[in-house]
């Protein structure tokens, strides 16, 4: 029966390939959380609890749209809809005819109007 060969030198130690792939995947990491902190269009909107200074908030997008689900679900649009672009202009018409026939009043709408044109830049 053959015996297996130990491999030597490399007792817990990391190669330079390993500490540049930790060092590559921790430079990820940390813009990710730059990136959602400085560039969140929407502030965390909604009814949640304001975070805490230096706290980050994490907001769910099923459908990888860039606009958080919570966001989504304000402004009616379907949060697990790929097709974003046309629910937003779809949604938009509505608000407008909903405006036009009194069903909603104008501080609604254009709190409504104000959020659907900020997701469409996002998904521009």
């Amino acid at each position: 029966m053959p015996r297996r060969r130990q491999v030597r030198g490399s007792k817990g130690k990391l190669t330079a390939v390993q500490l540049g792939a930790l060092f590559g995947i921790g430079i990820m990491v940390l813009s990710s959380l730059a990136y959602a902190i400085l560039y969140n269009p929407f502030g965390g909107g909604g009814t949640k609890k304001p975070a805490a200074e230096g706290q980050v908030v994490v907001s769910q997008d099923s459908d990888l749209d860039g606009i958080p689900d919570y966001l989504e679900k304000e402004i009616g649009t379907d949060p697990y809809s790929p097709d974003t672009v046309r629910s937003l202009e779809e949604r938009k018409q509505q608000v407008e005819k909903e405006y036009a026939q009194g069903l909603i009043g104008e501080e609604e709408y254009r709190s409504l109007i104000r959020k659907i044109e900020a997701a469409e830049e996002v998904v521009r």
